[in-house]
């Protein structure tokens, strides 16, 4: 492959996948280090068997846990 097929083929790839996702003041950027997802889940037909319901304050306080944890996104 050429340098320059390369570096077209680098620039599609970066095209599709953004280092950097941002929405509003916060800012992802992708392959800077490893994220922690939390998953508040709701449903009470979960396969986890850890759904909340529809009460929005236990998913609230689930919420703060997963912040006060190190969650960067919920």
């Amino acid at each position: 492959m050429s340098r320059e097929t390369a570096e077209v083929a680098i620039g599609i790839a970066e095209a599709r996948h953004p280092r950097e996702t941002a929405w509003g003041r916060w800012r992802l950027e992708w392959g800077a280090r490893t994220y922690i997802m939390g998953i508040i889940n709701m449903t009470d037909d979960s396969f986890s068997g850890d759904g909340l319901g529809f009460d929005a304050a236990p998913a609230v306080a689930q919420a703060r846990r997963f912040v006060d944890e190190g969650a960067d996104l919920l």
